[in-house]
């Protein structure tokens, strides 16, 4: 697997935001800042589905908690989110994600309250 690679999640105004988009560099090891009102706003350009992964890093009673796994069709655009910390956190406040596939794909991470 490639290096984790940190984003920044952008601030989202009353005066307006315009997302700046990213192609992700690789399928997994995407990690941002999540404070609960994070969301990300996947638009996939190419011919297939692919299937966005938000990792879980809560255990209940010994039992992992099931990653969160949307599709985002063909063509189309999606906001995922938010993440309730207490299940998508890392101790350093981080959550993670990765991506079925990368080719044609745009991300941008959007978040109220920096």
């Amino acid at each position: 697997m490639a290096v984790a690679t940190e984003k920044t999640p952008q601030a989202l105004s009353i005066d307006g935001v315009e997302p700046t988009a990213f192609t992700p560099s690789q399928v997994e090891g995407h990690f941002f800042a999540n404070n609960g009102a994070t969301f990300l706003l996947v638009t996939n350009g190419s011919n297939a589905a692919i299937t966005v992964t938000i990792v879980s890093q809560l255990t209940v009673g010994g039992l992992a908690v099931a990653d969160q796994a949307v599709t985002v069709d063909a063509g189309a655009t999606m906001l995922i989110g938010p993440f309730d910390p207490k299940i998508f956190n890392d101790e350093d406040g981080q959550t993670t994600v990765s991506f079925s596939a990368i080719t044609s794909v745009a991300l941008s991470i959007l978040s109220l309250g920096i």
